[in-house]
């Protein structure tokens, strides 16, 4: 979008539109304090202190209702009145006037911003985010959405800046690789090169989300590694050389240089959605690093897992310049992906084995169990569903991703059951989905 003017003061920015002198006026906002709102027929501009001008709302109708999934983007936070949120670096849309949040995600393209935040009302606001530093408890009820990554079903992968496409091909694969040099609180105070892989196993001929594998390479050595398989469901964490344990509540994950931990993966829990018969785990994961102005969480994982079936994931970045650190399937600025919907990620492929990697012998004898032999790319460009069982899939993934209808998490969802996923792929996509929009 087209912003004529932008001025700062201190900490406050103002956008000007292409106005009238009177309008121009009236759309100030001042964005240190964020969604500030405006009514155009009633508002006053009042001075502070230090001369700035401080919007003050006479009026305003805001409606307040659940927001849409947007393709590409999970809700962090957001809600009624007095618990709407925003990010704390913004601009606002003002060039067009987006009528709801998937117009919104068009002014603010995922290719420059990590998110937006966007309230219905009249008219509504659009402010893309600079950053997702989240603002709590504003009124009128503002939405944010970040920018996710991830792989559900089939797997249907969606990189960091929103191309989505299906996977051809089971084995393991790089799923999201961040690597780079960042300022750590460590005795020294010194650089050090940051490293997190994370590696996914599809198996069988849909290829389904098996196995995740979590490495923790910081400082050119294995510090700590996470495993989950949809055996059981279960994390299993081993520190540098310990052995393998079994972690089922909340707990950070890792080895301490001194007194405090330098890097580390943060398991926490959101509660699943009542009646879909959810398993109970940790189903978060922050990658967290000890920085010179305290922790700071580069990334989020949100899962739902389904013992003896398959899981889902999304990974969200927190800071849109962090995603030029970040390799694998969910990268940015993939070429090859520009006009395909269907890949074989043969660039992401790892011929090493799970054990090799770090991961467990446990989980690479699940994966010889679940494994097709012979399954070729044909074999999945051939597979289809008639007219009746599309519909029958499209009523299951309607009972329970009723919000969803008319996106592609929703397409996907459709296609899984129609595939052979069953309603259970149904209820995994509705509970990642709750998981993701958790405050």
């Amino acid at each position: 979008f087209n912003i004529n003017s932008i001025q700062r003061t201190r900490d406050f920015t103002y956008l000007v539109s292409p106005m009238s002198a009177m309008s121009a006026m009236a759309a100030i906002v001042p964005l240190s304090l964020f969604l500030v709102s405006v009514n155009p027929v009633a508002a006053e501009l009042e001075p502070l202190e230090d001369g700035c001008l401080l919007q003050s709302t006479k009026e305003r109708q805001l409606v307040a209702e659940e927001q849409q999934p947007v393709p590409g983007y999970t809700i962090l936070c957001g809600g009624g009145s007095g618990s709407g949120c925003g990010c704390t670096d913004s601009v606002q849309v003002t060039s067009t006037t987006p009528a709801d949040a998937v117009a919104c995600a068009a002014a603010c393209p995922s290719t420059q911003y990590p998110g937006f935040a966007f309230a219905v009302g009249m008219p509504p606001l659009c402010f893309c985010c600079n950053n997702l530093v989240q603002r709590s408890g504003l009124d009128p009820p503002f939405y944010l959405y970040g920018v996710a990554g991830g792989a559900e079903g089939d797997p249907h992968i969606t990189t960091l800046d929103g191309r989505h496409y299906t996977l051809l091909r089971q084995g393991t694969f790089s799923l999201w690789h961040f690597r780079g040099e960042m300022d750590l609180h460590d005795e020294l105070a010194t650089k050090a090169q940051v490293d997190w892989h994370v590696y996914a196993h599809y198996s069988g001929q849909q290829s389904f989300t098996k196995g995740l594998l979590l490495i923790d390479k910081s400082g050119g050595s294995i510090r700590q590694v996470l495993e989950i398989t949809s055996q059981d469901c279960k994390w299993k964490a081993r520190k540098g050389n310990e052995d393998w344990k079994v972690v089922d509540n909340a707990e950070l994950i890792f080895v301490p240089d001194g007194k405090d931990f330098v890097t580390g993966f943060d398991l926490s829990a959101v509660s699943s959605p009542r009646g879909h018969g959810g398993h109970a785990f940790p189903n978060r994961v922050h990658f967290s690093m000890n920085t010179k102005n305290g922790k700071l969480d580069v990334a989020g994982m949100s899962l739902s897992c389904r013992p003896s079936h398959n899981m889902n994931v999304q990974i969200l970045m927190k800071r849109q310049s962090d995603k030029k650190f970040v390799d694998g399937e969910l990268k940015v600025s993939r070429k090859s992906l520009s006009t395909l919907q269907m890949s074989t990620d043969s660039e992401f492929s790892v011929d090493s084995k799970w054990q090799e990697l770090g991961g467990s012998g446990q989980a690479a004898s699940y994966f010889q169990l679940v494994d097709t032999n012979g399954t070729s790319v044909a074999s999945f460009q051939l597979q289809s569903c008639s007219d009746a069982q599309k519909g029958l899939a499209e009523e299951t993934c309607s009972k329970h991703l009723g919000e969803a209808h008319g996106t592609y998490f929703f397409e996907d969802c459709v296609f899984d059951v129609c595939h052979g996923g069953g309603e259970t792929q149904a209820e995994l996509a509705a509970e990642l989905l709750a998981v993701t929009k958790a405050d």
